[in-house]
């Protein structure tokens, strides 16, 4: 959602600039200044967008590293269960490590 808002936000922005640039030989001052007043705006909504996907891409990884690790432990955990009851009816112990 922020990325696609992201982009729109840039996509406005360029389109205003072209406006601007179009129109700025007929452009009075008070116009050409509440374009600047929108340009401004605008890029301050793009930078903040930019940040709130930095941020959520900075999250996704942390969750993402802490769903490695946990799967990693998980899955040893569900190995050495399947271990220890194989071998709990009287049959020999297992000395691989799980390590």
């Amino acid at each position: 959602m922020a990325a696609g808002q992201s982009y729109e936000l840039e996509t406005k922005l360029r389109r205003l600039e072209q406006g601007a640039k179009t129109r700025f030989g007929g452009t009075t001052d008070s116009e050409l200044s509440e374009l600047e007043d929108v340009v401004a705006l605008t890029a301050a909504r793009v930078q903040s967008a930019e940040s709130e996907v930095s941020d959520i891409e900075s999250k996704i990884a942390a969750l993402n590293a802490a769903g490695s690790k946990k799967k990693v432990s998980g899955s040893q955990r569900k190995k050495a269960t399947e271990d220890f009851s194989r071998t709990s009816n009287g049959a020999q112990w297992k000395t691989n490590s799980l390590f």
